[in-house]
């Protein structure tokens, strides 16, 4: 266009060249000063160079103006802020996230088969705009379909899209094995609504019915030990917790552990349970082990605790008991060893005046309200016999001398 106004200049002035001034100003006016061809050139208005140096009047390159032509964006990435804390927060805004969790919900033991029926729930979550909509979720089992289903992404409360969905299976092994696929579908349209291409988003995850439980810490006290432990997977873990003392005594306890939950086991508590509401994280477990040292502890056993689930295993050792006598301010104080196993104390005798009734464990130390010298008796030892007419355990008094001396 400029080009053409250019031309049509030249051919103007070429014209207005050829005629004189009377053929065509009135009679009496001065005649005008034809301006000269530099003149003409300056009033012009200037042309790009072609083939030479480039003459683009608002200081971009020519390929800054191909990409604005060709549509393309430019997104300056670099996030700055004096606060460390809130650019970090900034860029986990912007960062793409697109997971699957598989969550426990139910499940319930056939005892008799050994089967178990679950559900569990399938969480997707994503905030990629090309993942919103409708998904069909598919669970396969060496490779035939066991369940399918169709969810639509619907808006979360941290600004998320996403859906969550249950599933259940009946009457399944607890070594079980699937694959979960999650798909969609994706049309690309023109402006106009017409469809120029598709593709499909596929999503897959190995999914295990076997649970995992790891064994965390252990802490003991006394006659207690407390146990940490995490627990995942879709169903309730099995754990076994062996007592056995040296001499043959051995006692066994097996029970089912889910996440957030508080167990307490003793000798008579029975954990036996076919339905639970499956959770994953942390519990604990209480073992309280006076009874069982009250049938099996004497001052020459020790005592070892193990405990195991699947390939976990964690082991516990208490030394035997090791019963010392001291007098202290008017005051009998009976000591064991910090690490070793606590023992029944059913009495102490003082020789030639009186019987003190204690019935107590002593674990590391005890004070007994006595001021004299002499020689004293310790009583203890195992107060628990069984009874197979009652078929129970009764109490005995212990016959085991756990010291004998002056003080």
């Amino acid at each position: 266009m400029r080009l053409k106004m250019t031309i049509f200049l030249l051919m103007a002035v070429v014209l207005l060249s050829g005629c004189t001034s009377n053929d065509i100003l009135p009679e009496g006016l001065p005649a005008p000063s034809i301006p000269s061809l530099d003149e003409i050139s300056k009033m012009l208005p200037k042309l790009p160079f072609f083939g030479g140096e480039e003459n683009i009047t608002d200081n971009k390159s020519l390929s800054e103006f191909e990409s604005t032509i060709r549509g393309d964006k430019k997104v300056n990435e670099s996030i700055t802020s004096k606060d460390d804390e809130n650019l970090s927060q900034v860029v986990s805004e912007i960062k793409e996230v697109s997971e699957i969790n598989v969550k426990p919900v139910f499940a319930q033991l056939n005892t008799s088969s050994g089967l178990w029926d679950v559900v569990f729930e399938i969480e997707f979550r994503t905030n990629i705009a090309e993942e919103s909509g409708e998904w069909t979720i598919t669970l396969l089992k060496s490779g035939d379909v066991v369940k399918r289903a169709k969810a639509y992404t619907s808006g979360t409360d941290d600004g998320f899209e996403g859906f969550e969905i249950k599933f259940s299976l009946s009457k399944v092994k607890e070594d079980s094995k699937y694959t979960l696929k999650i798909e969609k579908d994706v049309d690309v349209l023109q402006k106009g609504g017409s469809t120029v291409a598709s593709y499909r988003i596929e999503k897959e995850m190995e999914l295990s019915l076997s649970p995992s439980l790891e064994i965390a810490d252990t802490n003991i006290s006394c006659g207690v030990v407390e146990i940490s432990v995490n627990h995942s997977g879709l169903l309730p873990a099995k754990i076994n917790i062996d007592i056995s003392f040296t001499g043959g005594e051995m006692f066994t306890k097996s029970f089912m552990v889910t996440g957030g939950g508080i167990y307490r086991v003793d000798f008579d508590s029975n954990l036996r349970s076919n339905i639970f509401d499956v959770k994953n994280g942390g519990s604990t477990i209480i073992l309280n082990l006076e009874k069982y040292i009250r049938i099996a502890s004497t001052p020459g056993k020790n005592a070892s605790i193990k405990i195991s689930s699947g390939n976990s295993i964690y082991e516990l050792k208490l030394a035997a008991p090791n019963i010392t006598v001291e007098r202290e301010d008017g005051k009998l104080i009976l000591m064991n060893g910090n690490e070793n196993l606590p023992i029944y104390i059913d009495s102490v005798i003082e020789v030639g005046q009186k019987t003190i009734p204690v019935g107590i464990l002593l674990c590391d130390k005890m004070e007994i309200k006595s001021s004299f010298n002499g020689r004293i008796i310790v009583v203890g030892g195992p107060n628990l016999f069984w009874d197979d007419y009652k078929e129970r355990y009764l109490t005995k008094k212990p016959e085991i001398i756990l010291f004998d001396g002056e003080i």
